[in-house]
């Protein structure tokens, strides 16, 4: 009986530490059901779809979740990541953060970011593409180009959901930004946002 109590112990410990691990891409909309930090923001973001039928659109953003614990000085915003607790973003974040932009209730957009130093590496598209593969994610490549940096990005679709999808992959770090919508590419946010965690 206590061989079993053990078992089933360590079983539910495994099974809550797999089911908060962050994904790179991911289909599932849902922030709500993961352990992540809610902070507060009051800014319009405005679309980078110029048609005509998008065009001055704009939305608010009321706040945005992530795996960032409050600083220390500030419960209001996430503790800073690269510039003073560095350590923390290292080993206890295992080099990644996650981040969900919300107008209210609502998904917007989601940015994953992966570090170096992850456990998984995506170094190139072909890595993310086999990564997509091995999850069982289904998705269509709409197009592969390089930027003014020469760093070569995919749009891709997941095709579950209909999620649009931006992902680019180096040696250094690999970032994917997910817009629940086609037509929300936020011109306003960053691509890989990490603005958040300078402060």
């Amino acid at each position: 009986m206590r061989k079993v109590l053990i078992f089933g112990i360590l079983f539910f410990i495994m099974s809550c530490k797999t089911s908060k691990d962050l994904d790179f891409v991911d289909d599932n909309i849902n922030p709500q059901n993961m352990d992540l930090y809610f902070y507060t923001i009051n800014k319009n973001i405005y679309l980078s779809n110029d048609s005509i039928s998008h065009k001055n659109k704009s939305f608010h953003i009321n706040g945005y979740y992530t795996n960032v614990k409050p600083s220390i000085s500030n419960n209001n915003i996430p503790t800073n990541i690269f510039t003073k607790d560095n350590e923390y973003f290292n080993k206890k974040l295992n080099n990644k953060y996650i981040i969900y932009y919300a107008d209210g209730k609502k998904i917007k957009m989601r940015i994953a970011y992966f570090g170096n130093n992850y456990k998984e590496k995506f170094e190139t598209l072909n890595d993310v593409y086999n990564y997509l593969k091995k999850k069982k994610i289904p998705y269509k490549l709409i197009k592969e180009k390089k930027d003014i940096n020469g760093i070569p990005y995919a749009d891709i679709l997941l095709t579950k959901n209909s999620l649009f999808c931006k992902i680019f992959a180096t040696k250094r770090e690999s970032v994917s930004n997910i817009y629940y919508n086609i037509n929300d590419t936020l011109s306003t946010i960053q691509y890989g946002d990490n603005r958040n965690f300078y402060k």
